[in-house]
């Protein structure tokens, strides 16, 4: 087991190495870490570094951390991830939409509107890629996405299934979306 100071310690080093190592670390050890709360805020500070790949990785790492999370913290932690969203690359943030896919049952309820609304932004979004990404994320999603939002939901995949933009990567769609239609 990891020791969490030095988790710490390796998340502020100057070193990209330094922090993808932290990064890993957080991963692997988050549900057997004291603090869970400083543990997620290192992967905050990891989000918003300044190296693409520890940028990546970290928000990668809340797919495993935020089920963790205990239900006390889940709301302010929820904030501390969705405050800056819209501030991440594209490669960030499709990191996060997978993030937000995979762990949306664990959202705290008074915030899966907010998270839905962020995924729905994916799925709207200009860029084929982002909106695959978020194809897929719905497939995880859809069982937990409040009532109030189904309809937008089940609109979304209609318009994703019948998109026809020219392109190679409409596939995706249909290959993602299948497992929600089941749900339906």
């Amino acid at each position: 087991m990891a020791d969490q100071e030095e988790i710490h310690r390796l998340s502020l080093s100057k070193y990209e190495e330094d922090k993808i190592l932290a990064v890993r670390l957080l991963e692997q050890e988050f549900v057997s870490l004291p603090d869970k709360s400083a543990a997620w805020n290192d992967l905050i500070i990891l989000i918003n570094d300044r190296h693409l790949q520890v940028s990546i990785d970290a928000s990668k790492a809340l797919v495993y951390a935020f089920q963790f999370i205990p239900e006390e913290s889940k709301s302010a932690n929820w904030n501390k991830l969705a405050w800056s969203l819209n501030e991440w690359d594209t490669d960030i943030r499709r990191s996060i939409d997978y993030a937000i896919g995979s762990t949306f049952r664990y959202i705290p309820e008074e915030y899966k509107s907010a998270a839905w609304d962020v995924l729905h932004k994916f799925l709207i979004n200009d860029f084929l890629i982002l909106r695959g990404d978020a194809a897929y994320s719905l497939s995880f999603a859809f069982p937990f996405i409040p009532e109030e939002n189904k309809s937008t939901a089940l609109d979304d995949i209609l318009r994703l299934v019948f998109d026809r933009t020219p392109t190679d990567g409409n596939h995706i769609y249909y290959k993602y979306l299948g497992s929600v239609e089941i749900l339906i």
